[in-house]
């Protein structure tokens, strides 16, 4: 629970995040969602429960822009293949676009990713 104002500080570790994926990712085409921790970024593998159910694999960064938190998608395989840059153009800005749309009450300062575990700053609006 978040205070009702001023800062707050949220650690989440990778295995946090992994069990946060695989329960709120029910009645989306995804299994076995794993997710890695490292310095700066966040990597994930998927099998995909669909189109032959294909292992998706990729590498992610989050930043903050004017007090939201933004998604950069670095790479995403498919079964090994790369996607072209312009398709995760467009699914780097669907995540950014459902973000913005989400409207929670919070301003994100700091986004610190490390070994085994993220760190988020923020505060309350």
């Amino acid at each position: 629970m978040l205070k009702e104002s001023g800062p707050w500080r949220l650690t989440l570790t990778e295995e946090e995040l992994t069990s946060y994926l695989a329960l709120n990712s029910q009645g989306l085409p995804l299994r076995d969602v794993m997710v890695w921790l490292t310095q700066g970024h966040i990597r994930f593998t998927a099998q995909l429960d669909a189109w032959g159910r294909p292992k998706v694999q990729g590498q992610i960064s989050l930043t903050c822009n004017q007090g939201k938190l933004q998604v950069q998608l670095q790479v995403v395989t498919v079964n090994g293949q790369p996607l072209p840059r312009l398709l995760l153009a467009s699914l780097e800005q669907a995540a950014n676009d459902a973000l913005t749309d989400a409207q929670v009450p919070v301003r994100i300062e700091q986004v610190v990713v490390t070994e085994g575990s993220a760190l988020v700053v923020g505060s309350v609006r």
